[in-house]
């Protein structure tokens, strides 16, 4: 399944990083000791969209529900940024939230995905 193609009009709060730390640790007696762990290190993408337009912040929210089911299915992204496109699921739901600019109300939504193992 493809990610939503509109353009956002603001991309914002741009995290990528670590999901989780595969190194093996022993903190037993004596000194620290650690190595690598065998599971490859992937990205975590966590950003904001802002200013979505009504139809934009619907087909975000039907798309989470029908679509990736919470994270219940892989969907091909594209970074906003880099622009590469990876297979991931979303980590946790979306969160919407609303923005008041002086004579408008905008939508923004914050977004966690993660690689699809």
């Amino acid at each position: 399944m493809a990610w939503p193609t509109d353009k956002s009009p603001c991309v914002e709060g741009y995290r990528r990083g670590p999901g989780g730390d595969p190194t093996i640790r022993d903190r037993g007696r004596g000194r620290p000791l650690s190595r690598p762990g065998c599971e490859p290190i992937l990205d975590d993408i966590w950003f904001t969209l802002r200013k979505l337009t009504t139809a934009q912040r619907a087909t975000y929210d039907t798309y989470q529900k029908t679509t990736a089911y919470i994270g219940g299915v892989p969907f091909d992204f594209t970074d906003p940024i880099i622009g590469d496109t990876v297979s991931v699921t979303l980590a946790e739901p979306m969160i919407f939230e609303l923005d008041r600019e002086p004579s408008t109300w905008w939508t923004n939504v914050h977004f966690h995905v993660e690689p699809a193992y």
